[in-house]
């Protein structure tokens, strides 16, 4: 699991800030619901989250950050 570790939290971190900028509420909270609106559109499966498809450092970031920005749409 990558998630939990830089290369997957980072990745995670972007993308979460692209989220919230197309709710185009800046200073305001974002409920979970709505996050979550955006999160069904990923069809990424949890076997995909490891190390041989998203290597540690920097180019396993960017790969991830860039599947979850394409997967989802934004």
């Amino acid at each position: 699991m990558i998630l939990n570790r830089s290369t997957g939290f980072i990745a995670l971190m972007r993308f979460l800030q692209d989220v919230y900028i197309h709710f185009n509420r800046i200073g305001e909270v974002i409920e979970a619901t709505e996050f979550l609106t955006i999160f069904k559109r990923i069809n990424i499966k949890e076997e995909d989250f490891n190390r041989t498809n998203y290597i540690p450092g920097s180019g396993g970031q960017s790969e991830l950050y860039n599947h979850l920005k394409e997967k989802s749409g934004l």
